[in-house]
């Protein structure tokens, strides 16, 4: 089973949201033996002549590239804040990948 991650990255610490991704891959492989956790971390540049809100289209279009492999989505409870993870949560509804919401620890 694919596991697509969804966190808001906007103005946040990026070592820190890697820390609570890796928690939340341990916390989805212990309750799913076979989950194989996506990498939905994109850390190439957009290319040139892709600024300012274009830039988040950029990111948000390849973060569904990876959820369109996806088994199951996992969202964490401040997904709401975040405008990506509000579309990667319509996307996911849209076309029936079922979504489980963790708490963090």
């Amino acid at each position: 089973m694919k596991v697509f991650i969804s966190l808001p990255m906007a103005n946040r610490n990026y070592e820190k949201q890697k820390s609570v991704r890796e928690w939340i891959s341990v916390h989805v492989q212990s309750k799913y033996e076979s989950a194989e956790i996506l990498n939905s971390f994109i850390e190439d540049d957009p290319p040139e002549g892709i600024e300012n809100d274009g830039i988040g289209v950029w990111y948000l279009g390849k973060s569904i590239e990876i959820l369109a492999q996806a088994h199951l989505a996992v969202f964490v409870p401040d997904w709401r804040e975040a405008r990506g993870c509000r579309i990667e949560h319509i996307v996911a509804s849209a076309y029936g990948i079922p979504i489980l919401e963790i708490p963090i620890a």
